[in-house]
C-alpha cells in the first residue's frame, strides 16, 4: 500500500494534484469502499466476466442478468453489464443500467466514472465535474473515503484525462496523464495499450482543433488601391526618369549612377510617382504584352529608393505589398519573396510600429506580409545593437496574434506564423521558444510549414542555419542578380530545363 501526503505528492506527482491522507492499495480488501466485500463465488470469475463483457455478446448479457438476480447487491455486476450492452451497440440500454446502479449505489466509483464518461462525450462538462468533482482530484472524488483500489485511481485519471483532452485543456490533462503513468507504472496497473489509445485521443482532438483553427484563419487578400485609375502617364520633375520605362534589368551602370545622382528630395517624388503609376494605370500596361523594358519600371523604383536608404518612402513600398496575389505577382513575380525583404530592410526606421499597423491589417496576403518579417530579421542579423528589438517585434507579433485568436479574422495567417518561426531560428533566438511554444498549443502555425515542437526544437538545437540574406547586397548586386529572370527561354533551353526535372 502507498500512502500520499503533500510532501510526497510535489516527489510522485504533479504539484497541481493534491493527494493529502489517501492511500492506494493494489488489494480491494484493504480499501474503505462500501462495496469491497464481493462473494467469492463472484471474485473467483471477475476477470473472465470482464473479459467477456467487452466482447459484448448476447451470451455474456444474460450470465451478468442472472448474477444480478441471485446477487443484487454486487454493483461490479451492473457495471459489466452495462459495458457488455455498450459493447453490444445498446447504449441507451447500458446508459439505463449505470443510471439505475448509481440509485443503488450512489457512491460507487466505477458507476461515477463511468456517468462522467457520458457527460464528457456529448460536452457536459459540468455534468460531468457533478461526479468527479470540481476540483478532479482523486482526494475530493469520495470525500468519505481514504483508501483506494490502484484500478480505482487508474480508471479516475483515465477520465479526467480524457476530459481535459475533451474540453481542450491540454495542460491540465497532461499533468493528469503524468501522474496516471507515474502511479500505474509503481503497480504495474496500468496497459500501454490504453496510454497509446489516450495519446491517440489527445492527437485525434489536436488535429480537429488545427483543421477548425486553418478554416477560421483563412486570408483573403483584397486588393488596395492607393491612387485613382488612369491612362495617363504621371508627369516627372526628371526627365531621366523615362528610362525605367525603357530599360530591361540589364540597364547600363551609367544610368543608374546618373539617377542616383540627381537631387534627393525631387527624385524620390518622382520614384514615388512611378509607384503609383504601377496602380493608376495598372488595366493599361494589363492589356499590353508584358515586357521587361516596358513593365519593369517599378521594380526599378523600388530598388533605386532601396539604394537611396529613402526611409521616407517605406509607406509607399508597403502600398505594394497591400495587393491581392494578382496584382503583385503580375508586376513582381518571385521578387516578392526573393529580394523584397532585403530591400525592405533598407527602407525600415527606427520606428517600428507602422510596420506592426501593416501586419495587423486585414486581408494582406502572407507571403507579401512575411516580405516585413524578413525584413525585421535581417536587421536584427547585420545590426547587432538591435537584435532585441527585433526579436521583441517579432514576438509581439505573435502574442498580439495569440492574444486576439478569437477576433484577428481575415489578419491571423498560418504561413506568416510558420514563417516568423523560421526567423525565430535564423535568429537562433531561443530564449522565444516559450512565445513559440504558446502560439503552437494554440495551434496558430501551419505544422506541414514549420514542423511540430519537436522539429522546432532540433532545428533551435542543431544551429547549422545558414542566414538567407547573409550579406547585404548594392543596388548592381541586385540587378546582376535577377538579369534574365524574366527572359522568355528559347525551345532549346527549355527543352533542356525540362529534362532536367522530368
Amino acid at each position: 500500500m502507498l500512502k500520499f501526503d503533500e510532501t510526497k505528492a510535489g516527489k510522485d506527482a504533479p504539484e497541481s494534484l493534491r493527494l493529502t491522507n489517501i492511500a492506494i492499495t493494489s488489494n480491494f480488501q484493504e480499501t474503505d469502499s462500501p462495496y469491497r466485500h464481493i462473494p467469492d463465488a463472484i471474485s473467483e470469475q471477475m476477470r473472465d466476466l470482464h473479459t467477456q463483457a467487452l466482447k459484448g455478446n448476447v451470451q455474456i448479457i444474460k450470465k451478468l442478468e442472472k448474477l444480478i438476480e441471485k446477487y443484487p447487491r454486487v454493483p461490479v455486476l451492473y457495471n459489466y453489464l452495462s459495458l457488455a450492452y455498450m459493447r453490444h451497440k445498446n447504449f441507451k440500454k447500458g446508459e439505463q443500467i449505470n443510471e439505475s446502479m448509481l440509485k443503488r449505489f450512489p457512491d460507487y466509483s466505477l458507476g461515477r466514472i463511468n456517468q462522467a464518461v457520458l457527460h464528457t462525450i456529448r460536452s457536459e462538462f459540468d455534468k460531468a465535474e457533478e461526479y468527479l468533482g470540481q476540483t478532479m482530484e482523486i482526494s475530493d472524488f469520495l470525500p468519505d473515503r481514504k483508501v483506494y483500489h490502484i484500478s480505482e485511481v487508474c480508471q479516475f485519471y483515465e477520465m479526467t484525462v480524457r476530459f481535459f483532452i475533451r474540453k481542450r485543456d491540454f495542460k491540465v490533462a497532461d499533468s493528469h496523464f503524468a501522474f496516471l503513468k507515474d502511479i500505474s507504472a509503481k503497480f504495474d496497473d496500468f496497459h500501454k495499450e490504453k496510454i497509446k489509445q489516450l495519446e491517440d485521443e489527445k492527437e485525434k482532438e489536436l488535429e480537429e482543433i488545427r483543421e477548425e483553427t486553418y478554416e477560421s484563419f483563412i486570408v483573403e487578400a483584397h486588393r488596395k488601391e492607393w491612387v485613382e485609375k488612369s491612362d495617363v502617364p504621371p508627369v516627372f520633375t526628371h526627365p531621366e526618369i523615362a528610362w525605367l520605362y525603357e530599360n530591361t534589368y540589364e540597364i547600363e551602370k551609367e544610368k543608374i549612377e546618373h539617377l542616383l545622382a540627381l537631387p534627393r528630395p525631387t527624385l524620390i517624388q518622382d520614384l514615388h510617382k512611378v509607384l503609383d503609376d504601377a496602380m493608376a494605370r495598372f488595366d493599361y500596361f494589363y492589356n499590353q504584352e508584358w515586357q521587361e523594358e516596358t513593365h519593369g519600371f517599378p521594380v526599378h523604383a523600388l530598388f533605386l529608393l532601396a539604394e537611396l536608404r529613402a526611409k521616407e518612402s517605406l509607406n509607399h513600398a508597403l502600398n505594394l505589398i497591400r495587393q491581392d496575389d494578382d496584382w503583385a505577382h503580375y508586376w513582381f513575380s518571385d521578387l516578392i519573396t526573393e529580394s523584397f525583404p532585403m530591400l525592405f530592410y533598407k527602407l525600415i526606421g527606427d520606428d517600428l510600429s507602422v510596420l506592426k499597423n501593416y501586419l495587423l491589417e486585414p486581408a494582406n496576403e502572407s507571403f507579401q506580409r512575411a516580405v516585413v518579417t524578413s525584413a525585421v530579421t535581417i536587421m536584427a542579423y547585420h545590426q547587432p545593437e538591435k537584435r532585441q528589438i527585433g526579436i521583441a517585434f517579432l514576438e509581439d507579433i505573435l502574442n498580439d496574434f495569440y492574444d486576439n485568436r478569437d477576433v484577428y479574422k481575415n489578419i491571423i495567417d498560418l504561413d506568416l506564423n510558420s514563417s516568423i518561426i523560421s526567423d525565430f531560428i535564423e535568429l537562433d533566438a531561443v530564449e522565444s521558444y516559450p512565445v513559440i511554444e504558446k502560439a503552437y498549443e494554440a495551434c496558430l502555425f501551419d505544422e506541414s510549414i514549420s514542423g511540430d515542437l519537436e522539429e522546432i526544437q532540433k532545428a533551435f538545437a542543431d544551429k547549422k542555419i545558414h542566414f538567407f540574406y547573409d550579406t547585404i547586397p548594392t543596388i548592381f548586386d541586385d540587378y546582376k542578380e535577377i538579369s534574365g529572370w524574366f527572359k522568355p527561354m528559347e525551345e532549346d533551353d527549355e527543352a533542356e530545363w525540362l529534362a532536367k526535372i522530368e
